[in-house]
């Protein structure tokens, strides 16, 4: 998430897969399991750290259930 936000892409793109590979499950389980847990009463700052995994390549299912758009790390926001 860091390395997407300063811009930091193949650390990024590396660390994206680096997750996936130690745990397969995360893209479906930090979000409702995690950051919820974690953040209560901070929508922006939930809303913030879901866009920079976003950014970084991982799809999350956000609070509102919809499943967040992919978008790769080399494109433009």
């Amino acid at each position: 998430m860091t390395h997407a936000q300063l811009g930091n892409r193949s650390a990024a793109k590396a660390e994206v897969e680096r997750t996936l590979r130690l745990w397969p499950d995360f893209e479906r389980d930090v979000v409702t399991g995690h950051i919820e847990k974690w953040i209560r009463g901070q929508p922006e700052l939930v809303t913030h750290i879901i866009d920079g995994f976003e950014l970084a390549g991982f799809r999350l299912r956000r609070p509102d259930g919809e499943e967040g758009a992919s978008r790769p790390i080399d494109s433009p926001r």
